[in-house]
């Protein structure tokens, strides 16, 4: 089995495509190119010199990382999606760059929720948190902490709320508005997710999946989630039928956000286009 913990990025194979790609995603992302040599590997918590934006200094897209040296002779994405339509709740997640050292950041991963829950706007006791876990053939074992939460301005300065969360929730959102008058900036809770884009941190390389649990502190039991939605950790290799061979044995091909289009004729790189495109929501 191979971990989290092997991800590395690379530039090695299939260059010429993914100029390409940042070409297209340019439009909206203001991806431009930048030498393979400068996209490093690092694992970093501090986020007090980092915006995390996806401006001028985003680098190209690279051929990982997931599975190491998988993505060295695979094309992988970094770009995912996560859904529940009992929920109506729709989101995208892509990997952590830093836009400053153009250096991966392999414990951070950024969320943008696309299509929020109705009731966080309303509801006293509705709320969701996120959990990572791992898996292999003997089993799926979680991390019961959920997820630290950062806040980022999508527009203007750009820069992070210093008030994190480990959970969404109408009291938690009122919170941030009210402790940094963002309504000033006409932040509301009908209209918080269009304004601000969430980095999930400490999320630990063994990590492979995440958890989106969502709660009613009114239900029969308050501690058990109503519904789940689970997803894949961005990167992942980008053709879901080699990603099921390459994890055989477990759940997780089945959370690979293409896995409704293995059965087509889609090659490689159409595949890696496909779910890059997620990365166009940012």
């Amino acid at each position: 089995m191979f971990s989290k913990a092997l991800r590395i990025s690379f530039f090695k194979a299939h260059k010429g495509r993914h100029i390409q790609l940042a070409l297209l995603v340019s439009l909206s992302l203001l991806f431009l190119g930048c030498e393979a040599s400068k996209v490093q590997r690092v694992v970093q918590t501090d986020m007090s010199s980092r915006d995390g934006s996806r401006g001028s200094n985003f680098p190209t897209l690279p051929d990982g990382p997931s599975g190491g040296d998988l993505c060295q002779s695979e094309i992988c994405s970094d770009c995912g999606r996560v859904a529940h339509s009992g929920q109506s709740f729709e989101a995208v997640l892509s990997s952590y760059v830093d836009p400053q050292t153009r250096a991966y950041i392999l414990d951070l991963v950024r969320l943008r929720i696309t299509q929020p829950v109705a009731n966080w706007s309303t509801s006293d006791s509705e709320y969701m948190q996120i959990f990572r876990f791992e898996e292999d053939e003997s089993g799926r074992r979680f991390n019961n902490q959920a997820v630290e939460i950062s806040f980022q301005k999508k527009y203007g300065d750009r820069r992070y709320l210093p008030t994190t969360l480990t959970q969404i929730s109408k009291a938690g959102l009122m919170e941030l508005i009210s402790r940094h008058s963002l309504g000033d900036d006409g932040v509301s809770l009908t209209n918080f997710f269009e304004h601000f884009i969430m980095t999930l941190r400490d999320i630990d390389l063994i990590y492979e999946g995440f958890t989106f649990a969502f709660y009613d502190a009114e239900s029969a039991d308050p501690s058990e989630a109503v519904a789940r939605a689970d997803t894949l950790i961005p990167s992942f290799i980008a053709n879901p039928n080699k990603y099921a061979a390459f994890r055989q044995n477990t759940s997780l091909p089945r959370l690979h956000p293409l896995y409704h289009l293995r059965n087509s004729t889609m090659n490689d790189d159409q595949y890696f286009y496909k779910a890059n495109e997620f990365c166009l929501m940012f």
